[in-house]
């Protein structure tokens, strides 16, 4: 099935800048499993989806947090989605072109599962500032994202995925 409309939840280019205006808030030199990034990348772009997302206890301020976002970033009549998992699994190319361009231009390195943000990537001017202008105005987004939701343990029951529902947990090995 193919869209006629735009989403940038889909374009390369637009994942980029998501994942560099995210990184910006997670701490430096920790290393983020890729299927934690791409839950946190897809809540940046669906931020209203985080009402169904089940608090985690274990973070404190976790559930006020997730509830002012939710209130910030409503759901308008434009904003219907299919199915959250289907759109989940459509944005897995723009987020691994993504992911490649960064670690090809040296600002991150990879390992089969994780990610680590080495350098600040070396982008011109005109792009710094704007995600700088993005991260102003969005700082409570990208905080809880950046630090709360990626901090949430990824495998097993009550991990990310089952939380988000957004993948099998079922069968991880904990």
């Amino acid at each position: 099935m193919f869209s006629l409309t735009y989403s940038s939840a889909y374009d390369p280019y637009h994942a980029v800048f998501r994942f560099v205006a995210l990184f910006e808030h997670v701490e430096e030199g920790s290393a983020v499993d890729f299927e934690s990034l791409r839950i946190a990348d897809f809540y940046h772009s669906f931020p209203w989806l985080l009402r169904d997302f089940s608090a985690y206890a274990k973070i404190p301020g976790f559930l006020k947090d997730k509830n002012a976002i939710v209130k910030k970033y409503p759901q308008t009549r434009f904003d219907r989605l299919p199915d959250k998992r289907l759109v989940f699994r459509r944005m897995l190319a723009s987020q691994f072109a993504a992911r490649t361009a960064l670690v090809q231009s040296g600002s991150w390195t990879a390992s089969e599962e994780s990610i680590e943000a080495v350098t600040r990537p070396a982008f011109n001017s005109e792009m710094m500032e704007a995600i700088g202008r993005y991260n102003s105005e969005n700082k409570t987004l990208l905080g809880f994202l950046g630090s709360k939701l990626i901090s949430v343990p990824l495998f097993g029951p009550g991990g990310l995925k089952d939380r988000s529902g957004l993948g099998e947990f079922r069968y991880d090995i904990v």
